[in-house]
């Protein structure tokens, strides 16, 4: 007798952020994803490793896929999360921008110990921006970031929280059993050139 183990991993889009810039737009430009670089900091890695979370970034979206289950199969739709997060619990990316991603965008140079600040919780209010201002990045969105290695200087931070958002289109999951929402976040940043 032959015994056969079979896996059925459901991967599914947890959220993506879309980021703009007309710079890039044009097929004969590099891509935005080639001058800005996003990284989980050390306890997001950790939170997304418990949760069976992992992402990418290829060509303007950044995307985290979480590890789901079907809520009523054999239906394929609602999925949930195999690993549902704790309600308030913060994913941290950290953005760095190459110097031409800077010479070619409208915004001012950071300092270490600031950054520009992107969250899904308090700037939740239309479009599905999650900077200050729905639109373009600007001066508003530059802040004073705790809780960063101030070794570094990090263009951006990004804040994903699992729950708590002002408008609830931005949640991450529609109720407390993990049900997907699978939002689509935009950062549009205005070009100089």
């Amino acid at each position: 007798m032959k015994l056969v183990e079979t896996f059925n991993d459901l991967f599914h889009e947890l959220f993506t952020i879309t980021l703009s810039h007309r710079g890039f737009d044009s097929p004969n430009e590099s891509m935005i994803c080639d001058h800005l670089k996003i990284k989980p900091d050390k306890n997001t890695e950790k939170i997304m490793k418990d949760h069976r979370i992992n992402c990418r970034f290829d060509d303007d979206n950044f995307v985290c896929y979480i590890q789901c289950k079907l809520e009523n199969p054999p239906a394929a739709s609602p999925r949930v999360a195999y690993v549902v997060p704790a309600p308030g619990l913060k994913f941290r990316f950290l953005l760095k921008a190459s110097s031409y991603f800077m010479d070619t965008t409208v915004i001012k140079s950071v300092a270490k110990g600031t950054a520009y600040y992107f969250n899904n919780q308090s700037n939740a209010g239309t479009g599905m921006f999650i900077s200050h201002d729905p639109g373009e990045v600007n001066d508003n969105d530059l802040v004073i970031v705790s809780k960063v290695d101030i070794r570094e200087t990090y263009l951006g931070v990004i804040d994903i929280f699992s729950s708590g958002a002002v408008n609830p289109n931005y949640e991450l999951f529609s109720n407390a059993a993990g049900r997907l929402r699978k939002p689509k976040y935009q950062l549009l940043f205005r070009s100089s050139i």
